[in-house]
């Protein structure tokens, strides 16, 4: 039998940014896929990395700024 086991990785050593996937874009801003695309063309909501034909993604760091601004200025 094999146990499965995670690697922890403390978080002075985490990587400063990193990509974000549909999923947990949704989990951190609380707005479906449609709003946010409508955000992101009235440049209202970071911009999505490509990063294939049907793939994208958004930095962690542009999401935390995001709602940073949206908390003080309410910007949407």
């Amino acid at each position: 039998m094999k146990i499965q086991t995670t690697t922890f990785i403390p978080v002075h050593r985490r990587p400063k940014d990193r990509l974000v996937r549909e999923r947990e874009c949704r989990a951190i801003t609380g707005l479906a896929r449609q709003r946010r695309w409508e955000l992101e063309k009235q440049g209202k909501f970071p911009k999505r990395v490509h990063l294939g034909t049907r793939s994208v993604a958004w930095r962690l760091s542009d999401l935390e700024k995001w709602i940073d601004e949206v908390s003080e200025k309410g910007l949407i």
